[in-house]
């Protein structure tokens, strides 16, 4: 159903009293979006930059767990890039009284995209925190809770992967709003699954290699910055 602003079809109506301006709309979160992609890029690509030319040039030496960060990485670049296309298209951070249908239905395939692109990016990082913990000791008491912490991070992500490319029938009905009859699921659930599950496997990750901490013979200062060592990786 859609309502009309000046003439113009919306998929909601504003709220009492606001004057909509579609040709300048109010707008949230800009500069700090750009901030943060342009800071957190350059940062992120610096540490990038070290850890391939440590494992390139002078370990000569290449894990699974490069592989597993570089998809990561890539992934995450790809989905940043998008959100800050959709910011200058301003389809992100306007309200949806103030876009026009055509602008609303870029933001709904904008909403269907960018999960699918997150959900690799969160795996990628804690699958390759995970093979890095594997290889700090053969012992089994160990690897087995990592190797069951690896099960519940990849098939958690799958099944959230599946739900966030299928959520509707047709698939189109996610996004298209020329489809009337479609059936979709709770999408806000999905979205707080995914979250809740990215919390729980993060405190899951942080977890697993505080025993072998605890373990060491070593000063309770040393056990400290080590445990604080892994949770700022674990972060």
């Amino acid at each position: 159903m859609a309502f009309f602003v000046n003439g113009v079809p919306v998929a909601m109506p504003p709220p009492e009293g606001y004057i909509v301006d579609f040709d300048n709309p109010q707008r949230n979160s800009v500069t700090a979006a750009y901030c943060l992609y342009g800071i957190g890029n350059a940062l992120a690509l610096l540490m990038m930059g070290q850890r391939v030319y440590f494992r390139a040039a002078i370990q000569k030496t290449v894990y699974l767990e490069d592989a597993f960060l570089g998809v990561a990485y890539v992934f995450s670049v790809v989905l940043q890039t998008l959100i800050i296309r959709d910011f200058a298209r301003g389809i992100m951070g306007t309200h949806v009284y103030e876009m026009p249908l055509p602008k609303f239905s870029l933001f709904l395939t904008a909403l269907y995209q960018l999960p699918i692109l997150y959900n690799p990016v969160q795996c990628g990082t804690k699958m390759a925190l995970l093979l890095v913990y594997n290889r700090l000791t053969p012992e089994l008491w160990f690897r087995i809770p990592v190797w069951t912490t690896m099960f519940i991070v990849c098939a958690a992500t799958a099944v959230l992967q599946f739900v966030t490319i299928f959520p509707c029938s047709p698939v189109r009905g996610a996004w298209d709003l020329a489809i009337t009859e479609s059936t979709c699921m709770d999408r806000p659930a999905i979205y707080k699954a995914i979250a809740i599950m990215g919390a729980a496997t993060d405190a899951i990750v942080l977890a697993v290699p505080m025993p072998p901490v605890y373990r060491l013979r070593v000063p309770l200062r040393q056990k400290i910055g080590l445990a604080a060592l892994f949770s700022v990786g674990a972060l």
